[in-house]
């Protein structure tokens, strides 16, 4: 009967270090992609601030507000395509972790993949607006003076006014492309 009790206890004793070597192991891989998760939130984080930095550059060259710099365009080009190349080694790593576990911040994760191989594949340096109209400039008060007159006399004469229907004008939605 003794015997019998030895027995048993050290059989529950094998079973419980078989349970908690599983234990570990699985402790282990569901640290790991906790750990696999923070650095997707980084790679988004980043994609996300510095895609709205470099969106607004572009737009600010668009409409004149700054100048157009090669150097920032290579800058800009060079991030892309070095976030781009980071990005596909950890998409490999993403596929082997979602055949185990469900990856929080995987879908936002190939959203920026799509958008940045899109900039990529769509790249052209920023450019200052060949419409005019899209430009912003900066007048003085004696240059705004002159303008305040120009349109009270348009508005009288009628002079001015565009021939085009309003759904033929150029809007900056329709003339300006960015991929995002």
């Amino acid at each position: 009967m003794r015997n019998a009790s030895l027995t048993a206890y050290k059989l529950a004793l094998r079973r419980l270090d078989g349970i908690r070597e599983v234990w570990k192991e699985e402790h282990a891989a569901a640290m790991d992609c906790l750990e696999f998760e923070a650095i997707l939130e980084v790679m988004i984080e980043l994609h996300d601030v510095l895609n709205g930095v470099f969106t607004k550059r572009r737009q600010d060259v668009f409409s004149g507000e700054i100048e157009p710099s090669s150097e920032r365009d290579e800058s800009e080009q060079k991030f892309l395509q070095s976030w781009s190349s980071l990005a596909m080694e950890i998409a490999e790593e993403l596929l082997k972790h979602e055949s185990d576990y469900e990856i929080a911040g995987a879908e936002d994760f190939r959203r920026c993949m799509r958008s940045v191989q899109k900039q990529l594949a769509n790249w052209k340096p920023a450019r200052l607006s060949k419409t005019i109209g899209f430009r912003v400039d900066r007048l003085d008060e004696e240059e705004a003076a002159d303008l305040r007159r120009i349109i009270e006399e348009g508005a009288k004469t009628g002079e001015g006014r565009s021939k085009l229907p309003p759904s033929d004008i150029p809007t900056i939605s329709n003339v300006y492309h960015w991929a995002s």
